[in-house]
């Protein structure tokens, strides 16, 4: 039986492992639970393209790099199935993911302070192993049966110097979750680490209030009238073999920030005044539209981590 199939039998396996039940279904890949408190990520069989592909080993290869608790641990590197097919092993996490924390609520502030210091942390190390994660949002972080984050999905990801042996794709129009992502990079303009730090002010932000940063901004009427026809219009060139016309992006983007409102952080739970304060801060901070600006305040991820934990003793 494919290993990428959705319909599983009970005696299935993939590789040396045994399948215990589907786990989920991803844009290009297939996760089971497997013996051994393992789970086993399958490329799916129809999608593999070479940038599928790449995307793929890009994954396993960046998980394999970057250590650390908060960030997915690969517990077996990339191998392939007799039909071709690539899969690897990761630690299994089943706490659920955090959008269905934040659709439950009934946590508290300390929770989005440790959370989020954990994230923080994190990211840090993803950071200072050459590597940019790209799709951090609430659906792309887990939580173990602790209530502990992990960030996964690494499909994304992008080394900062990619050398020849290191080379990560690239994506034409890839960006993840227009919620969680920097706006600069919804317009074409990569920021490094500081597009994966407005991801986290994102995410933050929807963990303490218990709504999305989306819809105080125009990101999505700009997005919508700007980026999607343009988007049509490159793909069907690339599908035809046609020149692609050249977009200044910079000039939406720089539109944008004329309208971009400031972030209001209002708690959807019982706050102490420091903790209100610190929290717009740094929310204001993350969220900062011009990202050469983000970070201005708390200096990098291990500043960021420092502060929630400073916030989380208060």
């Amino acid at each position: 039986m494919n290993a990428s199939g959705w319909n599983l039998a009970r005696t299935m396996t993939i590789g040396p492992h045994k399948v215990l039940r589907t786990l989920g279904r991803g844009s290009y890949g297939d996760v089971f639970e497997v013996e051994g408190g393992l789970a086993v990520k399958v490329m799916r069989a129809d999608r593999r393209t070479e940038q599928i592909t790449s995307r793929f080993v890009a994954e396993a290869r960046v998980m394999e790099k970057v250590a650390h608790p908060a960030v997915m641990a690969l517990r077996a590197p990339l191998a392939e199935l007799p039909d071709g097919g690539l899969y690897f092993a990761m630690e299994l996490v089943t706490g659920g993911k955090l959008d269905d924390l934040v659709a439950r609520g009934g946590y508290d502030a300390a929770t989005v302070l440790r959370i989020g210091e954990s994230l923080a942390g994190g990211l840090a190390a993803i950071h200072e192993a050459g590597v940019l994660h790209r799709d951090l949002s609430l659906a792309n972080l887990l939580l173990d049966d602790q209530g502990q984050p992990r960030i996964s999905d690494f499909g994304m990801a992008r080394y900062i110097e990619s050398s020849a042996s290191e080379k990560t794709p690239t994506f034409w129009f890839a960006h993840g979750d227009p919620e969680y992502t920097a706006p600069e990079r919804l317009f074409h303009i990569e920021s490094g680490e500081v597009g994966d730090a407005y991801s986290l002010g994102a995410v933050l932000y929807a963990l303490y209030t218990r709504q999305t940063l989306f819809p105080l901004s125009e990101l999505s009427f700009l997005y919508n009238l700007y980026n999607r026809p343009i988007e049509k219009y490159f793909r069907t060139c690339l599908n035809h073999g046609l020149p692609c016309p050249k977009v200044d992006f910079k000039t939406v983007y720089e539109h944008y920030l004329t309208r971009a409102p400031a972030v209001d952080a209002r708690p959807a739970m019982a706050v102490s005044q420091t903790v209100r304060q610190g929290m717009q801060e740094l929310l204001s901070d993350l969220l900062e539209p011009d990202y050469w600006r983000r970070l201005g305040r708390h200096g990098s991820m291990t500043g960021v981590q420092d502060r929630l934990r400073e916030l989380g003793e208060t």
